[in-house]
């Protein structure tokens, strides 16, 4: 069974746009478990369910983790993982003398459950996170831009950061989307729309648009690139068949 370890960005976003049902289809037709470790869980459902802005999310997300469709891991051992990562990527970047904080502790356990449940799969839609673990010299320079200032990177951390953290498969939200659609998931959803391709190109770009708006990290090209890619593959196997 494959493991993918979920941050609060991408819980919220599928929430968020009424697509968390797709983790479930998921995890029947293609086997998969998803993981969160506590300190998301506490993010996602028990800060939420103190705001009436967003107590319908944390309740829907709660009912989730209630049929195990989402599983909150809490392993004594996270806690040491998470610092020491955290550490690390808090104290990689230097800028006008001080150390820039990139991330907070939530998504460090992210990481430290996918070391304790031995899996290199994270889903994660915040950006700052999903390039520091990609391409950290891609994340210098866009933080350069943004700051508007030369930015030094400490050389012996980012050498432990590709050593040790250097070969995760991330995932976003959107490809999440992706695989469901590419597994039959939103065949009942889609029904009464017909097989008109046009209909489905428009599903598609409003689905990944709706994403992008609530906190997934996808541009506008990414979006359409996706959207072709599917409807060339969807026409060649009207074609092959």
């Amino acid at each position: 069974m494959r493991t993918i370890v979920l941050d609060s960005s991408s819980i919220i976003s599928l929430s968020t746009t009424c697509l968390l049902w797709i983790l479930k289809k998921l995890k029947e037709i293609a086997h998969v478990r998803f993981v969160i470790p506590r300190k998301v869980k506490e993010e996602v459902v028990d800060i939420s369910l103190t705001n009436p802005n967003y107590q319908l999310d944390g309740i829907r997300i709660l009912n989730y983790i209630g049929e195990g469709i989402i599983e909150v891991v809490d392993d004594a051992r996270i806690q040491g993982f998470a610092s020491r990562f955290l550490d690390l990527a808090n104290n990689l970047f230097v800028a006008r003398g001080r150390s820039l904080k990139l991330i907070h502790y939530g998504e460090a356990e992210v990481v430290a459950l996918s070391k304790i449940v031995g899996t290199k799969n994270l889903c994660v839609d915040e950006k700052t996170m999903r390039i520091l673990l990609e391409d950290p010299i891609a994340l210098k320079r866009l933080m350069e831009r943004k700051l508007h200032t030369p930015i030094e990177i400490r050389n012996e951390r980012l050498e432990e950061l590709k050593k040790n953290y250097g070969d995760f498969l991330i995932f976003r939200s959107a490809e999440l989307l992706m695989i469901s659609y590419r597994r039959g998931v939103f065949t009942d959803f889609l029904a009464g729309c017909g097989v008109d391709g046009w209909i489905r190109k428009r599903f598609l770009r409003g689905a990944l648009t709706s994403l992008k708006l609530n906190g997934c990290s996808i541009s506008r090209d990414e979006i359409l690139e996706y959207v072709e890619l599917i409807s060339k593959n969807h026409s060649e196997s009207e074609l092959s068949s």
